[in-house]
């Protein structure tokens, strides 16, 4: 099976998820000859595209939704802990906090 490498935008998030060169290109937003270029580049290399495409789906595999589902529950958990730890609190100038019943 083959595989494409990601062209990504270099808004937002693209160049953690997008490894620039490895596994995709970050590309200038709005800039229609850098992206015409980079899809004229991978359309007539194939070795420009087998080995960055496939890579790229290993990447992809560290995002999916059960992952970052995992990730951000732990995340969570140990804001929890530092948040909720008494010496945290008044380091932080929150002197002590009442539990809360209700759920954010």
């Amino acid at each position: 099976m083959t595989y494409l490498p990601v062209l990504f935008g270099n808004h937002n998030w693209g160049g953690v998820i997008v490894q620039n060169k490895i596994n995709g290109k970050v590309l200038p937003d709005m800039n229609i000859d850098a992206w015409t270029s980079a899809i004229t580049d991978i359309a007539e290399h194939p070795q420009k595209r087998d080995i960055p495409g496939k890579l790229a789906k290993e990447r992809a595999q560290e995002f999916t939704w059960q992952k970052i589902a995992e990730q951000r529950a732990m995340l969570l958990k140990i804001y929890g802990k530092i948040t909720s730890d008494d010496d945290f609190s008044n380091r932080a100038g929150l002197g002590k906090r009442k539990k809360s019943s209700r759920m954010l």
